[in-house]
């Protein structure tokens, strides 16, 4: 069986893993949406921080530099546009913000915290982070100044399918060093990873297994949309039902997690509900 190259990460097997795959489909979603239902909806959005990215090369499926040249160059976020926009998701019912930024280093800016600290002093919303790998230090200075949890998604949890489309930045094994010592500095967790990269089955597998062991809060695992005029436009898109199919188990054998999809695509909304969805990214005008 396949093994990622750092010493505990999604090692073995399990029984109840292995017949959640091999589960038919009707059943699987029939208890997905089961155990949805006994859930409360979470809707989460971003705050962009900043849209720039040191990440270099840039990753071939990333849209920012492309919307970048499309919008003009992106800015950074003040803490008045933070407050504004935590004003503006309480006042339209969404619980959770994320703030999020392009990949700068395993150490943030100062001016990231003294946005967070802000918010947070202002704001009752649930506050996670979404930088990327960082390092022990920074997650627990994050979590000082006001974080409730962390996002850090696998990206793919096949590292040849990870080093094809981000061959700079963090990496993989950076990314799960990141979400254990964003678990050891009491951060809620929010992992996933990125479907139709290329991965196998084992190596879903293999990822699941690591994030059972992690027991995360909530879990993303979204489909891989390719965007226009980046390296990776001509790709094809997974096939939503196999990819349903992926979500499906992955929130049956988390347990109690909350299961996020997109609410950007009506069909990938409406195949996520069947799979158990009850968390969802929304942008709210």
């Amino acid at each position: 069986m396949h093994r990622w190259s750092i010493e505990g990460a999604g090692e073995g097997s399990d029984a109840a893993l292995e017949a959640l795959f091999n589960t038919e489909t009707h059943e699987l979603f029939r208890r997905a949406q089961e155990a949805a239902a006994k859930k409360a909806e979470v809707l989460a959005t971003p705050c962009i921080v900043n849209r720039n990215c040191l990440t270099s090369p840039a990753c071939r499926h990333c849209k920012w530099p492309v919307m970048g040249a499309m919008m003009g160059r992106f800015s950074k976020s003040t803490i008045e546009a933070a407050l504004a926009h935590a004003r503006k998701l309480e006042s339209n019912g969404v619980g959770r913000m994320f703030f999020a930024s392009g990949w700068m280093g395993y150490e943030l800016p100062e001016s990231y915290y003294e946005i967070v600290c802000a918010v947070r002093a202002e704001s009752k919303l649930e506050l996670y982070g979404l930088f990327g790998a960082l390092n022990r230090p920074t997650l627990e200075r994050l979590k000082a100044v006001g974080l409730d949890g962390y996002l850090c998604g696998l990206e793919s949890p096949s590292e040849t399918a990870y080093k094809s489309f981000r061959p700079g930045g963090d990496t993989l094994l950076s990314r799960v060093e990141a979400l254990r010592n964003a678990k050891a500095a009491g951060l809620k967790l929010w992992t996933g990873f990125l479907y139709g990269f290329g991965e196998t089955e084992d190596d879903m597998k293999q990822a699941l297994l690591f994030f059972k062991e992690l027991a995360p809060e909530s879990l993303s695992i979204l489909p891989f949309e390719p965007f226009p005029e980046t390296d990776m436009e001509a790709c094809d898109p997974p096939n939503l039902y196999q990819w349903a199919r992926m979500v499906a188990i992955g929130g049956l054998y988390l347990g109690d997690v909350n299961v996020f999809v997109s609410r950007g695509e009506p069909n990938t909304v409406l195949f996520g509900q069947r799979a158990g969805a009850n968390a969802y990214y929304c942008f709210p005008t």
